[in-house]
């Protein structure tokens, strides 16, 4: 629901999300937070910090070995 009225907000949101997830070495479970996240960069035309987000979730699948999940990405 943030996404359209509060856009920054919910990036933060997803960010904070896939950090606490990353810290509990549960990265396979952040996967549709860094898609939705790339998602509203990619809606604000913050190419950067969407591609910074991509990387990410490519490192996320590569500590997990999901393969086919990175290959997506």
């Amino acid at each position: 629901a943030l996404e359209d009225s509060s856009p920054d907000e919910a990036i933060r949101m997803y960010v904070d999300a896939c950090a606490i997830l990353e810290e509990d070495e549960k990265d396979q479970m952040a996967f549709d937070l860094y898609r939705a996240a790339t998602s509203v960069y990619l809606k604000l035309e913050r190419y950067n910090d969407a591609a910074t987000f991509i990387l990410r979730w490519g490192l996320a699948a590569d500590k997990c070995g999901a393969i086919n999940s990175q290959c997506m990405v």
